[in-house]
């Protein structure tokens, strides 16, 4: 068991590493970084979670902040890989290590890449803190401490603030509260109805608390926490009665648009020599490790139902607002809690196979699969970061000041430069520019962006808050300028993850402008 242990905290290390090595900043992230306190605020007040505003500001103000960001994501996503195998240990569950496994998978699965965003650290946050209350249940049932009764209550009831989460509490709800009831109901063999009736009403009066809690989160955040300022005004979340009707659509929709995304990745994959040699590396590697466990593991149509239904409700919430859980942009975000069902499902698919050699070397080959999967978008978002800064040094050599507002066209002929991290929307483009021209009177802005929001009301609703998308000073105007970037005549290299991290590791950074020109032309 600490073997299978130590192997996956060893794996998710090498995915996740490279987030280490680098201060990048994404997306919402310039909505925080060099931002007044009244712009956080603004903003999190506006969205109905003021304390996660305040954890922002307290982060915003140490050294190095994108790097303090990253190491707190990866000590939270630790230690609930941590916790999740001592919540196997306390069931004592007779086949445990095929659960092991599922969190082996679970850990190196490439879902909620956008973990790596500093705007997302509160999902990470509240999944740790569910994690946690569900052990400490776990730990109330067994044990009968009555602390750990007080302290999972109120640590599930903070994690709300993630509201998928509250979906998901059927989980723990179900599979511990009701877990001694119902296994005694199943061994015992109890088939009136009456008697089965009356031991579930007796574990839901015992448990009240825990069943009442969701509700009263709910008038609490209606009370105190709901949307206001642009989140209101956007319909931000809102749920609508069609959207019940719409979720078989939706569910058919989501696995298209998961698969049909992943695929350019997995593309990437098979284009690259290096990726195909750290995949060949690392599946010997993991094929090595696994040949040493005594893996007569069986699967069962139960086991694979129970992984479909912990998908779906891993799933539910964010498509009953019409979010899709893609590895598009930053919708990863939306993925957060269907690994716990997809591990199941690849550990149970992977062990019907019978030949323990051919189990073995599939096993080995997924998640060598996975793990490489991470390490490709951990690249990904590297190479936006090298974006970012081939883009701020131009614009740091360029004299856009003016004492009136500007709206500057962003023509990007590069987007296909990488998959993750590509800036791209007009407050993460004005977001870089502040940093070299602070006076905020600038809006840098892609041309179909300007004029959707400008045909779809956007841009009326945003303008009372353009302080919080780095614009304090900006008011809205035609373009007057335009700014193209496209790729140079100089060859992209063979052999990109050496050639691009080894001149940002050597200290060569401005090698990375001779992949690109700047054209800034007048309208």
């Amino acid at each position: 068991m600490d073997s299978i242990k130590k192997l996956t905290y060893i794996l998710y290390f090498i995915g996740n590493f490279m987030m280490l090595t680098y201060s990048g900043i994404f997306w919402d992230d310039w909505t925080l970084y060099n931002m007044n306190d009244e712009g956080i605020m603004n903003q999190f007040y506006g969205n109905g979670v003021v304390v996660f505003g305040y954890m922002h500001i307290f982060l915003q103000n140490l050294i190095n902040t994108p790097l303090i960001y990253h190491f707190c994501t990866i000590i939270l996503q630790l230690l609930s890989i941590f916790i999740l195998f001592k919540i196997i240990d306390k069931f004592k569950y007779k086949n445990s290590i095929f659960l092991y496994f599922g969190i082996l998978v679970y850990s190196v699965l490439p879902l909620f890449d956008a973990k790596i965003t500093m705007i997302v650290l509160p999902y990470t946050l509240c999944l740790t803190l569910f994690i946690t209350a569900t052990y400490f249940l776990i730990i109330y049932k067994f044990e009968r401490i009555f602390l750990f009764r007080i302290l999972s209550l109120i640590l599930f009831f903070i994690s709300f603030f993630t509201t998928s989460l509250i979906f998901f509490y059927l989980i723990p709800l179900l599979l511990i509260i009701f877990y001694e009831d119902l296994r005694f109901i199943i061994e015992h063999k109890i088939k009136k109805i009456k008697v089965v009736f009356n031991i579930l009403i007796k574990s839901i009066i015992s448990h009240i608390d825990f069943i009442i809690m969701p509700v009263i989160f709910w008038i609490v955040r209606a009370l105190y926490f709901s949307p206001s300022l642009q989140y209101k005004e956007m319909n931000y979340n809102e749920i609508k009665l069609e959207s019940f009707f719409e979720i078989p659509y939706r569910l058919i929709r989501s696995i298209y648009a998961f698969f049909i995304t992943l695929y350019p990745l997995l593309k990437e994959l098979f284009q690259n020599l290096e990726f195909i040699l750290l995949f060949v590396i690392l599946s010997g590697f993991i094929f090595f490790k696994l040949s040493r466990f005594n893996l007569n593991l069986k699967s069962t149509k139960t086991k694979f139902l129970i992984g479909l239904i912990v998908c779906f409700i891993g799933l539910f919430p964010y498509i009953l607002v019409d979010k899709y859980p893609t590895f598009t942009g930053y919708s990863s975000r939306h993925q957060l809690l269907i690994g716990f069902g997809i591990s199941l499902l690849v550990v149970n698919l992977i062990f019907y196979i019978s030949s323990k050699t051919i189990r073995n070397l599939t096993l080995a080959m997924s998640i060598g699969l996975f793990v490489i999967l991470n390490i490709i978008i951990q690249f990904n978002y590297f190479k936006g970061f090298m974006k970012q800064v081939v883009v701020n040094n131009y614009l740091e050599s360029q004299n856009f000041s003016r004492d009136f507002p500007q709206t500057i066209l962003y023509k990007d002929n590069t987007s296909n430069f990488t998959h993750k991290g590509n800036p791209s929307s007009f407050y993460e483009l004005s977001g870089i520019l502040k940093l070299s021209h602070p006076k905020e009177n600038i809006m840098l802005i892609q041309r179909n962006e300007f004029i959707s929001n400008n045909q779809d009301s956007t841009f009326k609703k945003l303008t009372p808050y353009f302080f919080s998308y780095n614009l304090s000073n900006y008011h809205l105007v035609n373009p007057n300028l335009e700014l193209e970037i496209s790729y140079s005549k100089k060859s992209l290299p063979i052999y990109p993850l050496v050639t691009y991290y080894g001149d940002y590791l050597s200290g060569n950074k401005e090698r990375w402008t001779e992949y690109f020109d700047f054209n800034l032309k007048v309208l």
